[in-house]
């Protein structure tokens, strides 16, 4: 399995890191998110869909946590949404947003790893129905 999956929807990035990134990984990760960047940046709603359920950043440094959530940043994203598996990691993510002031765009979910129905709350925030009125 790979480390990292990136994939562009209608709504904007998914993006799913399974296991720490090594220097080789991150290298690769990269460049596929300057292309997929690339193909996101012409839509008219930009989300991000980023999925850390597999991997424990409780105690990952500032750096590494402003790594992750400044994808958003670079997206553009008007919504964003990070999905984990514990409280603590969700209370590290919650510490970092803090400090960006990027807390009206997004959501931290706790959900089980491997469930793939636990997302669809985040994906209901990042991709909302559209108003019928």
């Amino acid at each position: 399995m790979d480390p990292f999956r990136i994939a562009v929807a209608g709504w904007g990035l998914f993006i799913q890191i399974r296991t720490p990134l090594t220097n080789n990984d991150r290298h690769a990760f990269i460049e596929l998110l300057k292309s997929s960047l690339a193909r996101v940046q012409t839509m008219e709603h930009r989300a991000l869909l980023l999925d850390l359920r597999e991997i424990d950043v409780a105690n990952d440094p500032e750096e590494r946590i402003n790594a992750y959530t400044g994808m958003a940043r670079l997206l553009g994203a008007q919504r964003f949404a990070v999905v984990v598996s514990s409280q603590a990691c969700a209370a590290r993510i919650d510490a970092v947003l803090d400090s960006t002031g990027m807390r009206d765009s997004d959501r931290v979910l706790i959900a089980g790893v491997g469930d793939r129905h636990a997302l669809l709350p985040a994906l209901e925030w990042v991709d909302p129905p559209a108003d019928p009125g």
